[in-house]
């Protein structure tokens, strides 16, 4: 339980920084979007089934989003 809320702090907070990414252009806003929702799709069903239908459809970006996530659970050390 715990894990879990603090895998949707963690979306939060990058959902935050995305939409500073939008109003600053120092910031690659599109960035902390794509690592907030995969964060999400670890802890909610549904975001999972959307972003494995949302990849399928764009098979070029499937491969970057896996390697993406593949790198975000190394840097958070989860299984």
């Amino acid at each position: 339980m715990l894990k879990r809320i603090v895998l949707i702090l963690l979306a939060v907070v990058l959902f935050a920084f995305a939409l500073l990414g939008a109003i600053l252009p120092i910031i690659p806003g599109f960035v902390f979007l794509f690592a907030g929702i995969i964060v999400l799709s670890w802890t909610f069903e549904s975001v999972r089934n959307w972003l494995h239908k949302l990849l399928h459809r764009f098979p070029r970006i499937e491969k970057h989003v896996l390697k993406a996530e593949e790198k975000l659970k190394k840097w958070l050390k989860i299984k």
